[in-house]
């Protein structure tokens, strides 16, 4: 069903999710000394198959993990070699659709979180994963920030400006904080107001990221003929993972569905096995190893090449 058949009117989800509050060498043959010499005028040489065979699949292995590689860099464009997610369980909200197309997409971002291994909240929970279908996202922002803009979190306004005047089909944010790998909060440095003390360590990382709010707001005017599945699924992706929507992938993912029409691009049905790859590498890895990102790729070459 295209998004643009949606009822526009907010609701609060029953069951595990609560109402938004404001608005992936063969061996040779071994000559007999009896037999006469091999005509070379006419004898050609060949590879034994299983060499060939051999070949082909250290290659394809090669290429595959060249490419998980390739995708991880352009998915998530940071320095950092830890990479943000959620460590605290998830609730997620829907506002702007129909109750039943809301729950329809509450259900499968809360299934692909379950399937990533990412932590979502009980039945009863306070919404920290917001998903806001609206025709006019700029002026809804203005609101939020209006009455809400403890919700942003701490952010510098510039990048607040920029998520406001934003003229996507969907645009995220995330207010993060930042803990030890133990989950305890950082200790301040005297040294430098507003900065923490860290560990030397070329193994793991004390200070790690953490989403604790995700907005995820979604143009109805910019859909492009986008089914609610397909929807769900992107808001899935975006939601669970700090990921450049901007970045160009040449990899199949969910991210290419309001890709330019007339780009080679094929726009997938939901989520691609390298998406799903790539969130359950996220969430399975240790977040405070300095190689995550390394460790993400491994783990989805694990997965697709199975």
């Amino acid at each position: 069903m295209p998004l643009s058949s949606l009822v526009q009117r907010s609701f609060h989800a029953r069951a595990i999710l609560i109402g938004l509050m404001w608005v992936t060498g063969a061996a040779v043959a071994e000559v007999p000394r009896a037999s006469p010499a091999p005509d070379t005028g006419s004898t050609t040489l060949s590879t034994p198959s299983n060499v060939t065979d051999t070949v082909e699949v250290s290659a394809e292995r090669e290429a595959l993990r060249n490419e998980a590689a390739r995708f991880v860099s352009s998915l998530v464009r940071t320095q950092n070699e830890t990479l943000t997610r959620w460590s605290t369980p998830i609730c997620p909200s829907v506002a702007g659709m129909s109750r039943d197309l809301g729950e329809f997409v509450l259900a499968r971002v809360s299934q692909v979180a379950i399937e990533a291994g990412a932590p979502l909240d009980g039945s009863e929970c306070r919404a920290n994963f917001y998903v806001i279908l609206t025709d006019d996202p700029r002026q809804l922002v203005k609101t939020l920030r209006k009455r809400n803009s403890g919700i942003f979190g701490e952010t510098v306004p510039a990048a607040l400006d920029r998520f406001t005047n934003a003229n996507t089909p969907v645009r995220a944010w995330y207010s993060t904080t930042f803990n030890n790998e133990d989950g305890t909060p950082p200790m301040p440095d005297a040294s430098a107001k507003g900065r923490f003390r860290l560990r030397d360590s070329r193994i793991v990382s004390t200070l790690i990221e953490n989403v604790t709010t995700a907005i995820v707001v979604v143009d109805s005017r910019l859909t492009q003929g986008a089914t609610v599945g397909q929807l769900a699924d992107y808001v899935a992706m975006v939601g669970l993972a700090q990921v450049d929507l901007n970045a160009e992938f040449e990899t199949p993912t969910i991210l290419h569905v309001f890709a330019d029409p007339d780009s080679s691009h094929d726009r997938p049905a939901g989520l691609t096995k390298w998406d799903r790859a790539f969130l359950r590498g996220l969430y399975r890895t240790s977040q405070g190893a300095l190689k995550q990102r390394s460790l993400i790729v491994n783990s989805m070459f694990e997965d697709m090449s199975q």
